[in-house]
This record gives structure tokens, sequence and C-alpha cells, in this order.
């Protein structure tokens, strides 16, 4: 059960300037036209510093960030002050490990404990043979690092290859199976409300892949249910005299309620789109998300006007394929979706049980079986987690399509990138016809 304590309170023990894990979040610049809820950033400081994970990181790739932050939105400035927090606190936990809680092992060693390594994403042999790729196949008799974890379907203790599970993870060269992501981290003070936010974040990114490689011509949602706080976002932006942000239906075969969301700015050059993706088990609140992370981005691509990679084959940080595409001269990469005819209110969207953390979880453990995956779990929490009564946790879902910032590494002989959308009533494309922009979520 969800504590009654506000996330606010729950928080601020983690929150000082001088002492805390946390400094006290910030409000971002709203520029003009950018809509109507506050976004709020923690910013966590030098990692480096305090955490050794990090540290060694650093040493290794000269690419850990100085600093590491949140964000957070609501309509309420304190909930989006907590937010932030929230996010900060996620993603510490992400980082934080201690080899000496890892087995190396091969799969073989480990036999039917270990997560099956044949069931995951697959680089295509295309993405195998490019030039300075570093991600690998994941061979059952290499050895590797592996942590605890919990196969959700039936709660068996499993063990999970360590680089699926943490942020600033070294791998051995044998190891680079994947690339560290965030996706999948979730804090709260519910346990299981925190495995089901990270199982609903890898369905979310599962949605934006199969859109963006295979161009689904997805259905505009036209907004016709939800509460004061989502037509006042709507009427923001029909308001507003050159900027739109138009909804399209994302949902997958899983069922998750999913947004896929593209910012308009007809007078923008540098910043005309700006995409996103949001899931979430009630779907006004998926259209609420999406309208935020939209804002958020927004706001984050501005101070980096000007530092996108020159080409697409040159993404391979967070930011970059997002600002590759934003520029106005790319926008035939958003045709496959502005330029589509269909209409679907937000009504027609599925609504999945959302009021009890347990039977939503119990739901999306069905659902996941139902496509033919199984979903692990790993327990993140930290000391400093743990002291204020937040659950941190990594989901994994290695049936889905994941969603990657490399462009040499977009995992394209997946099954999924291609079976989904044939589950689902759309076309499918081989992976010579796949869409040749990079992926713009950031």
């Amino acid at each position: 059960m969800t504590s009654s304590i506000p996330l606010h309170d729950r928080l601020a023990p983690l929150v000082d300037n001088s002492l805390g894990l946390v400094a006290e979040p910030a409000l971002l610049p709203f520029p003009p036209g950018s809509g109507v809820m506050p976004i709020a950033s923690a910013y966590l400081g030098d990692g480096k510093a305090a955490v050794p994970a990090i540290r060694r990181y650093a040493q290794w790739s000269r690419s850990a960030p100085e600093a590491m932050d949140g964000s957070g939105g609501g309509f309420d400035v304190e909930l989006a002050k907590a937010v932030a927090v929230a996010e900060a606190l996620e993603r510490y936990c992400s980082t934080v490990h201690d080899p000496a809680d890892m087995r190396w092992a091969t799969a073989l060693e480990l036999g039917d404990e270990a997560l099956d390594l044949d069931t995951l994403p697959r680089l295509s042999e295309t993405e195998l043979a490019l030039p300075g790729q570093h991600t690998q196949l994941a061979a059952k008799d290499v050895p590797r690092n592996w942590v605890r974890g919990v196969r959700l379907r039936d709660g068996k203790p499993m063990w999970v290859p360590a680089p699926l599970v943490y942020l600033f993870y070294i791998p051995a060269a044998e190891e680079n199976i994947a690339n560290p992501i965030s996706t999948g981290c979730a804090v709260h003070s519910d346990p299981a409300l925190s495995i089901v936010k990270g199982l609903v974040e890898v369905i979310e990114r599962d949605a934006t892949a199969l859109t963006w490689h295979q161009r689904l011509p997805l259905p505009e949602i036209e907004v016709d249910i939800g509460g004061p706080e989502l037509q006042e976002l709507v009427a923001a932006y029909e308001r507003h005299p050159h900027v739109d942000v138009r909804l399209f239906d994302a949902t997958t075969d899983v069922g998750v309620p999913s947004i896929f969301a593209v910012r308009v700015d007809r007078r923008s050059t540098a910043v005309k789109h700006v995409a996103i993706c949001a899931s979430n088990m009630d779907p006004v609140q998926a259209a609420v998300n999406a309208f935020r992370e939209v804002l958020s981005c927004h706001i984050s691509f501005l101070p980096q006007i000007g530092s996108a990679p020159e080409s697409a084959e040159d993404c391979y940080r967070t930011m970059d394929g997002a600002l590759f595409t934003a520029h106005a001269d790319r926008s035939e990469a958003f045709e496959f979706l502005l330029s589509g005819t269909r209409k679907r209110p937000l009504s027609a969207l599925p609504a999945p049980p959302a009021g009890n953390s347990a039977e939503s979880l119990r739901w999306l453990s069905d659902r996941l079986t139902a496509v033919g995956t199984d979903a692990y779990v790993v327990d993140l929490t930290t000391d400093e987690a743990a002291a204020v009564g937040m659950t941190a946790v990594k989901a994994i879902v290695p049936g889905l399509q994941p969603m990657s910032f490399v462009r040499k590494a977009q995992f394209l002989a997946h099954p999924r990138l291609y079976t989904a959308p044939a589950a689902m009533g759309h076309p499918v494309h081989d992976e010579a016809d796949l869409n040749p922009w990079p992926q713009p979520i950031a």
C-alpha cells in the first residue's frame, strides 16, 4: 500500500545544498509558449566524488557525467520539485553497485538459475559488422558478472547479467552485450508500484522503438476525456499561434496505454520537432505525462542548440538523436506520423487496472507472459533510499524491443521488432527498409 506521507516530506531528509544526497531542486526557466506545467531539476552533484562505481567508470571511459540530476513536472510546484528529487534518487540507486555482490560465471554453469541469454535483444549481422562496433552477442559459454534478481511470473530467484542492470558499470570485454541506460529503473514508497513503474517504462521504450524503426502509421489521439489538468494543457497549446503538440496512440499488444507525442514549432529552425513517448496504466495520465515530458525535453534542448551531431551515424549520447532530428531540415523524419489522417479518441485506449498496485503488477505479469516474454526485477535499494522508505528497482524484459541511443546498436535482429507490428495489424518492414533516421527520444 502506498504511504500517506507526502512525497515532498518523505524525501526531505535527502535534500540539502551542503550535505544532502540531492541539492535543493530548482524550477527550470520557461521559454515563451512552453505550457502551464512547472518543471524542476534536482542536482545530485559530482558522482565521481561520492560513488566508487562512478569514479571507476569515469576513469575507465572518460565519459561519465560531471553531475547527475533528476527532473520532474506537476501542476503544483512542490510536487514538481519532489518528483525531481525522486528521479535523482532513482539515478543514484541505479549507479551504486558492489563487485562483491556479483558472481563471475558462464550461463552454462548457472543453468536454469540464469536469465536465458538467447532471449536477449540481438544485433543484426549488419550491425555486428559496423566499424567500431563494441556491442556483442551474449554467448552462454563466456563468463560474465551476474547479480541476483527474481523472475516476475513465479518469484524464482534468478541470476541476471550485471551490464543489464547498472548505469556506469565497467564491463569486461566479453560482457559488452548492452549499452548502459536507465530504462526500467524506478523508485516508490510502495514496492509493488515501484516494479509497476519500472515495467511500464520498459513497455514505453518498446513502443518507442517499434513506432520509430517500423514507422508505424499511428492514429492521432483526440482528447475527449480527462480532468481540468489535461484540458488546461490541451487548451494552452490550442491557443498558441505557432506551436502544436500532437498525440498518437502507440499502445502495443501488451495493452499499456502509450502515447507518442510530437511538439511542432512552425517558427523554429533549430528545434522544430521534439518527440517523446509516455506510457501509464491510466490513459489520461499517459496524456498528461506526454505533455509534461515534451515540455521538459524542449526546455532541456535549448541550451544544447548547435551541439547536434553532424551525421546520424555519430549519434551515441542521450541527446544526440533528439537534437539531430529536431532541426527543421530533417522534418521528413516525422512525416510518417504527421501526415496521417486516422483519428482515435483518448477514451478508446485500453484502461488496465490502475487503482491497486498488486493488481496492476499481476496484470502486467500476465500480459507480458501473453506476448511471450519473461520479466525480471533486481532490487537497487540503497541505504539512503531505505532510510526514507523508498524502494528502488530495475525491471528487465528481454522479449521487448529496447530503445537505444547508440546508432550502431539498435538490436535490429530482435524478433520482437518484426513480430509485434504484425500482431498489431501493421505492415512490417524488413531490416533494409527500417527507418533510416536516428531515434528522436532523449
